[in-house]
């Protein structure tokens, strides 16, 4: 009041309902900045982190092959009903596969062919290494949806324990059924945190691992392409495996092994189904899975509009039958879309070359490596333009492990509006098929525990994408141009696609709200209580309230 000198009144003459009142609203006010400051710290770790680098530790050591019994087993899908299983021994004798339903009884058999490679250059890991007898053999026709049992080699070399590994159908899951996971990985190389990884990848118990390149971090020293298919093992030979090349598979090494991709090729490339592709190069080339047509792409081979590859390309996507496969994702190396600046630009010509072929056959996402983080984008069309009916979803998921270690983001503040969610943090994704309509992105942090919940989500939804390859549908340039929710196809509720990081937006907002109505009653208390009144008033208002009035 005007003129009045206000006093604060003793706490022992304050009515006891505004004293219980005015510490349960200063209560509320600290547990919510509590709440408000985890989830920024959240936010800032989680949506938009901006991490110092750090080194992998603990790279395992060069083994030498050191026996004779068939080793490194791989399976890999060849087309419908088909696969093919790859293995190494050190003679070249016994390319035989046992297989059946039965493990008692594995009464088909079939057989395959040999490759192999030597250097003889220091570089390699020392002189007059040699790579083993690398056996491909083609198995078929199997029963989709069930397990199949497998047995390796013959003769001098011994053979395998019976193995076995499920074969998923080429379609999508029936609405019914249980959702089919296929594990997303790149960059994942041997130290401690690509273990981690892989065991993380194998909890999942995935019915396929899709990896975006940079295996072995070999780098010419040959022996640790050994180590890493021993490291992997555990999963390559009961999870069907396709990768595309990295630029650590190059390998060049001064031509020492006679040209470049030469122990990829031999080791894994031969076993891709290329030729069921139309593919004339082992370096490229798609399969069916799942309801998921995957197109694998190499960054490191010719890819201008007058290449083999992008001829290819277009012959590929023109064929793709929807029904059968009505998502379709394209996996490659070098990203086209980022914001880390390291490897920075290195996808653009790629990108020049081929975006418009992937735009064209309604492409939804691609999947690439190489940067050692996470990070997804919204979905864009051409020079990054928000595009949520016909653009593509872009994710970089090199964060796998290897020993070069993890790249920092640039300030969170700078991310564009076309990047949905970054993090520099270990880790793997994976694409869950509900349906023949919908389908979910997860990235799951490796630090986490291994039934956590994912730390980033998208959907991908196949209705009406046919519209965009048939140019009925006008792109929207614009997230606001259409509703991007999504219905879950087992609850029904509704999602974000935009995933994860728009559930912090909602949270503060309701926060906000919340704490803007406790702050407004406080300062009611505040204004209406004794000690910002005229202590020569106090005594006669005190005198006509009760214990339990407050005011």
């Amino acid at each position: 009041m005007q003129g009045t000198t206000t006093l604060d009144a003793p706490t022992s003459l304050r009515p006891k309902g505004m004293i219980t009142r005015a510490r349960v609203a200063v209560a509320v006010c600290v547990l919510l900045v509590v709440i408000l400051a985890a989830v920024a710290l959240s936010t800032e770790d989680g949506g938009k982190a901006s991490s110092a680098k750090t080194r992998g530790k603990g790279t395992i050591s060069s083994l030498p092959l050191g026996t004779s019994k068939p080793r490194n087993l791989v399976v890999a899908l060849a087309e419908e009903r088909y696969a093919r299983v790859a293995w190494t021994t050190h003679d070249a004798a016994g390319t035989i596969v046992r297989f059946g339903a039965d493990p008692d009884d594995l009464s088909d058999t079939s057989t395959g062919t040999i490759d192999s490679y030597k250097c003889d250059s220091p570089s390699c890991g020392g002189p007059g290494y040699h790579s083993g007898y690398v056996h491909v053999a083609k198995i078929g026709p199997l029963q989709v949806n069930q397990n199949v049992y497998y047995q390796v080699g013959s003769g001098s070399n011994g053979t395998s324990s019976v193995q076995r590994f499920f074969v998923p159908a080429a379609t999508a899951p029936a609405a019914d059924d249980e959702p089919v996971t296929l594990a997303l990985i790149g960059d994942v190389g041997q130290t401690e945190h690509s273990n981690l990884t892989y065991h993380r990848v194998a909890a999942m118990k995935p019915h396929a691992i899709i990896d975006a390149g940079d295996l072995s971090y070999a780098d010419c020293v040959q022996p640790r392409w050994d180590t890493y298919a021993d490291m992997v093992e555990h999963l390559s030979q009961k999870t069907p495996w396709h990768s595309v090349a990295g630029n650590h598979e190059i390998e060049g090494c001064g031509n020492s092994m006679g040209g470049e991709f030469v122990p990829y090729k031999v080791r894994r490339a031969r076993a891709m189904p290329f030729a069921e592709s139309g593919s004339s190069d082992p370096l490229y080339y798609s399969f069916d899975v799942a309801g998921v047509h995957f197109v694998m792409l190499s960054s490191y081979s010719d890819y201008s509009k007058d290449s083999a590859q992008h001829a290819w390309l277009r012959r590929d996507l023109s064929r793709v039958d929807r029904v059968r496969t009505p998502f379709v994702v394209v996996v490659l190396h070098a990203p086209w879309y980022q914001t880390n600046s390291a490897h920075k630009g290195e996808g653009d010509a790629m990108k020049a070359s081929m975006e418009g072929v992937l735009l064209e056959y309604g492409v939804h996402m691609v999947v690439a490596g190489h940067v050692h983080a996470y990070e997804r984008v919204h979905a864009v069309s051409s020079g990054a333009v928000l595009n949520q009916t016909c653009g593509i979803q872009y994710v970089v998921v090199g964060d796998g492990g290897n020993r070069e270690g993890l790249y920092p983001f640039p300030n969170a503040d700078a991310a564009p509006e076309w990047s949905a969610y970054r993090e520099a943090a270990y880790g793997h994704g994976c694409l869950k098929v509900f349906n023949s309509t919908h389908a979910q992105f997860q990235w799951h942090r490796g630090a986490d525990a291994a039934t956590a919940t994912p730390a980033d989500e998208s959907w991908l939804i196949s209705k009406g994408r046919d519209a965009c390859v048939t140019g009925e549908v006008a792109p929207q340039n614009s997230r606001d141009g259409g509703d991007s929710r999504v219905i879950h196809p087992h609850s029904g509720t509704y999602g974000d696609g935009n995933g994860g990081s728009q559930l912090g937006v909602v949270l503060f907002g309701l926060l906000g709200i919340v704490g803007a109505l406790v702050g407004a009653y406080a300062y009611y208390l505040h204004r209406n209580s004794p000690s910002s009144r005229s202590y020569s008033k106090f005594d006669n208002e005190l005198s006509t309230l009760g214990d339990d009035e407050g005011i």
